[in-house]
């Protein structure tokens, strides 16, 4: 089938796809191909063709293709996923891109010297898709991942795996089971509220984990246990980078204004208010 056909196939048999951009994001997505590989190409082989019509009509029931294809793009590295871990989105590739510069820099905001021996922890891990990303691209860090959830775990040992990644896996409830201080410490945590969760899109409600999605009343119950116990886990000079909703910037700065000297909000990719950074704790 050739590639405009192919388009306008998805276009006109999905509620899902309302324009050509929509069918070029979803036909690359199944295909594994970039979206410019895919303008380069005339035609479309037959199996490929049928691959696409085949997860179209998953895709249509809502479910998205991440799940479809247990498999999601993060930060260039393929990571399995399934009903039992949130799907990596692309903002929160902001989190891996910070952690990275300031390991690569050698910042320790304080003194010029070179990490060494840096411990990273990855805090409500789900796949594994931050802490793993960092280390991948930094293997001298010592990485922990932790969460709640045994299954989500399962999925990060198997990411570790496919990514040739070595880590220490706890699962915790939150700083509950972990031990020692780190230097740096991420987490993309729940935060939706949880009276808006049932309006969320059907392919963020019914195929992410709830427990993956639910930050209580306000949407900041567990910003504020990792604000309570990041002192006991966080060098003096390290650092905590957390994602958060687009909507809760100026509660989490006064939150984390509370524990640190110096809180910073980034922007993600569409605008949004998404990262925050946060170093030099006060003293407890």
């Amino acid at each position: 089938m050739g590639k405009e056909e192919l388009i306008h196939y998805c276009i006109n048999n999905s509620q899902y796809i309302n324009s050509r951009i929509d069918a070029v994001d979803f036909i690359s997505e199944v295909l594994g191909l970039s979206k410019t590989e895919l303008i380069l190409m005339d035609n479309i082989s037959n199996e490929s063709t049928e691959k696409v019509k085949k997860v179209l009509a998953e895709f249509n029931t809502g479910k998205p293709v991440a799940k479809i294809l247990n498999s999601v793009c993060f930060y260039g590295y393929n990571f399995y996923v399934n009903e039992n871990v949130l799907t990596p989105r692309q903002d929160s590739e902001w989190i891996v891109f910070i952690a990275d510069k300031i390991i690569r820099l050698g910042q320790k905001f304080e003194k010029d010297t070179i990490y060494k021996n840096i411990k990273v922890l990855d805090m409500c891990c789900g796949s594994g898709c931050l802490g793993l990303s960092i280390k991948k691209i930094n293997e001298q860090i010592n990485l922990t991942v932790a969460d709640i959830s045994e299954k989500a775990l399962d999925v990060a040992k198997i990411n570790s795996i496919n990514l040739n990644v070595s880590a220490e896996f706890v699962q915790t409830d939150m700083f509950e089971k972990i031990e020692g201080k780190f230097n740096i410490i991420v987490s993309n945590p729940p935060y939706i509220r949880t009276g808006d969760i049932e309006s969320l899109e059907i392919q963020v409600k019914n195929y992410d984990p709830l427990i993956a999605l639910d930050g209580k009343e306000d949407g900041l119950y567990f910003y504020k246990l990792i604000a309570n116990n990041v002192g006991k886990h966080l060098e003096d000079d390290g650092v905590l980078i957390c994602e958060f909703g687009y909507d809760q910037a100026i509660k989490i700065k006064e939150l984390f204004d509370k524990k640190f000297k110096d809180v910073k909000i980034y922007k993600d990719s569409g605008g949004n208010d998404r990262v925050v950074i946060c170093k030099q704790l006060k003293g407890e």
